[in-house]
């Protein structure tokens, strides 16, 4: 199936996709939160809580949403583009 918008975190700008700092940090988070042991489903109520907005602009999470991002590749590099190291998969904690 195609996806049909940006990964949380990044944003287009002038036909390159480029990090938006503020969404790169709850990406960051979900991916701490989980290799800190808590459940998809814990880490999608605390952000329904807090109101973050998801791919959707909604503020409706759920444990689909979370496990989409934790295994979406497009957040792996250590590039430019890359919010999460590869490194990451592994274990390693994030600064957020």
């Amino acid at each position: 199936m195609m996806q049909r918008h940006m990964p949380i975190g990044y944003k287009m700008v002038n036909g390159n996709i480029e990090i938006q700092e503020e969404q790169a940090k709850i990406v960051k988070r979900i991916f701490n939160d989980y290799i800190n042991g808590k459940s998809m489903i814990a880490i999608a109520k605390k952000l329904t809580a807090m109101k973050v907005m998801n791919a959707n602009k909604t503020p409706n999470w759920n444990h689909g949403s979370v496990g989409k991002i934790l295994q979406n590749v497009k957040y792996q590099g250590d590039t430019v583009t890359g919010i999460i190291k590869v490194s990451t998969f592994d274990g390693e904690k994030l600064p957020v």
